[in-house]
């Protein structure tokens, strides 16, 4: 378990990290807490980590569970602020799982005010796909959301054109050399 600060924390916030399996939610995990790479084992039932973050001292937790693990899922409801969903950018044969996953996520009541963060993982590798066009392909999930406070605006290039207070982003990194970690993670942060 990390800590930045020893004080009592003015926030907290509960987070679900979800995705496929092997798609690098450990490794990103490890980046957020440790800031830096650790080889991770597989996550048999869930990995809790807490952190505390920011001025304003943020206690973060973050809940990863086993990708079976649906019953502790629906324990983590009642208190979520935010989910980080990690995709394999290089299995475009999983993307189909992924927006379903997605999708299932989105239409729980419990998801209504959540703070969304997708990391497109694994942008480092040679045959990913890159993050303009799986924001293209995920975007359609976001825009019917119905927690949104205005309507979103996508590119040709599915990138974001912000008309308010958006609560959601898909972010390019990579979980191995920890490029774009941090800056999702203090997006979602700024937005909790």
């Amino acid at each position: 378990m990390g800590t930045l600060f020893t004080s009592k924390p003015d926030k907290q916030v509960s987070i679900l990290l979800d995705g496929l399996k092997s798609s690098g939610k450990s490794t990103i995990l490890n980046w957020i807490i440790h800031g830096k790479f650790i080889e991770p084992a597989p996550t048999s039932s869930f990995n809790l980590e807490t952190i505390v973050v920011g001025k304003n001292k943020t206690k973060v937790s973050i809940w990863e569970p086993a990708p079976t693990n649906e019953v502790f899922k629906g324990e983590l409801k009642e208190s979520l602020s935010a989910i980080i969903y990690v995709i394999d950018s290089t299995k475009k044969e999983q993307f189909r799982q992924c927006k379903s996953d997605i999708s299932q996520l989105l239409e729980n009541e419990f998801t209504k005010n959540v703070v969304f963060l997708v990391y497109a993982n694994k942008q480092d590798l040679e045959n990913s796909v890159d993050v303009k066009k799986i924001k293209l392909l995920f975007s359609e999930l976001f825009m019917s959301r119905r927690h949104r406070r205005e309507s979103y605006e996508y590119d040709e290039y599915g990138q974001e054109n912000r008309k308010s207070d958006d609560r959601f982003m898909i972010q390019s990194c990579s979980a191995k050399t920890g490029e774009g970690v941090k800056e999702g993670f203090e997006w979602l942060i700024k937005k909790v």
